[in-house]
């Protein structure tokens, strides 16, 4: 996340891990600012997929 103070939003820039100095893959532009520490949740992978046998 990145907070855009003076335009007065937030944007979410999407990075390759191997290419960091490449810059963003993708920005998503938010249409307002996000206030400091935004939350995430972990999740088990199994929530997502079938377990491997």
């Amino acid at each position: 996340m990145v907070n855009r103070r003076p335009e007065h939003r937030s944007d979410l820039l999407i990075l390759d891990a191997q290419r960091l100095d490449d810059g963003p893959v993708a920005t998503i532009k938010g249409p307002v600012r996000l206030k400091y520490g935004l939350d995430g949740n972990g999740v088990p992978a199994a929530t997502f997929a079938p377990a491997r046998k």
